[in-house]
């Protein structure tokens, strides 16, 4: 994770500026204020930055399917009602196309076990935000 570090101005009364400091400029000193992490769009560290989108998450009629299905991805969990437009921050749209279910199947003929994976949801882009919604 990045960090980000600013050259802060100090004066006798405290933090007069927190833009960085060119160094023809006269000041008492100059001191290195940790920031903290910053915002990385390759790393989901919270929902806040990332571009959302809009999508129905549609309901395939699978017995062992929930309803109103719960996913968290570091720490954010969202629970959502399907067939209804809902809008998630890409990150877990893309954790959400990962996730599948894999089926173990036996050749009844030659006792071969074969698997395959099945999407655990089935995603819907939607073009554009639904009418009533901002």
């Amino acid at each position: 994770m990045k960090e980000s570090v600013m050259d802060v101005k100090v004066t006798g009364a405290g933090v007069q500026e927190s833009k960085p400091v060119s160094e023809k400029e006269n000041v008492e000193k100059v001191e290195k204020v940790d920031l903290g992490p910053t915002f990385d769009p390759n790393i989901f560290t919270h929902p806040g930055g990332h571009p959302k989108q809009w999508v129905i998450i549609r309901d395939t009629g699978q017995p062992h399917e929930k309803k109103q299905p719960f996913v968290s991805l570091n720490g954010y969990a969202y629970q959502f009602q399907k067939n209804v437009p809902i809008q998630l921050p890409t990150p877990v749209l893309n954790m959400m196309r990962n996730c599948v279910y894999t089926k173990t199947e036996r050749d009844e003929d030659t006792g071969e076990e074969s698997t395959r994976n099945i999407p655990r949801f089935s995603i819907e882009a939607l073009p554009n935000a639904p009418n009533g919604t901002n």
